[in-house]
């Protein structure tokens, strides 16, 4: 039997020359689950067959389980948390704000993300393994993200944090949708 859990398409529309193919993957599994609204869509207008709504895997743990695994930062000020994954002169902008209004530091995490930010007023953090990148992401004051799982653990950890979406980007749907339920 094979099973299909929590899978992403990250859009909410398939290129038709691309549809075939994606009909045929689903198609060879038994059972299929997709994290977000449109991609039980997306299933149901490629095959005809219902798929169930589920969470992202990284929301099955709350804040205190992820805590047990995360490794705290060596920092010694509060910050602001950048984490990006498309260039976004905005989220860097609104980070400068909030973290001038409040008194915190910028951090940004961005290995292999984007290019390595050279504003002084921002530590990039280049080395960040998953323990260390949870960390990050528990002990931060404030989040400015463009990602979903930058979303994701910022709302499981209760952070306050502003998600920034690109109008034109066509990808948004997971973060959108998960905003949408809460």
């Amino acid at each position: 039997m094979k099973i299909s859990y929590a899978a992403s398409f990250g859009v909410s529309e398939i290129p038709s020359d691309a549809q075939n193919d994606y009909r045929k993957g689903l198609n060879n599994l038994d059972n299929i689950s997709v994290r977000e609204a449109e991609g039980v869509k997306l299933v149901k207008e490629l095959t005809g067959r219902n798929a169930g709504h589920v969470l992202d895997p990284t929301l099955l743990l709350d804040k205190h389980e992820w805590n047990s695994v995360a490794v705290s930062p060596e920092i010694k000020k509060p910050y602001l948390l950048i984490y990006v994954l498309t260039n976004s002169k905005y989220a860097t902008q609104l980070a400068k704000v909030i973290a001038a209004d409040m008194g915190l530091a910028l951090i940004r995490i961005c290995k292999y993300s984007m290019q390595q930010d050279t504003d002084t007023s921002i530590q990039n953090i280049i080395d960040a393994g998953p323990a260390e990148f949870v960390g990050l992401f528990l002990n931060a004051s404030f989040i400015i993200t463009n990602s979903f799982h930058g979303t994701a653990f910022s709302v499981n950890f209760g952070k306050p944090f502003y998600t920034v979406l690109s109008k034109h980007k066509s990808n948004n749907s997971r973060q959108i949708n998960l905003l949408n339920s809460l």
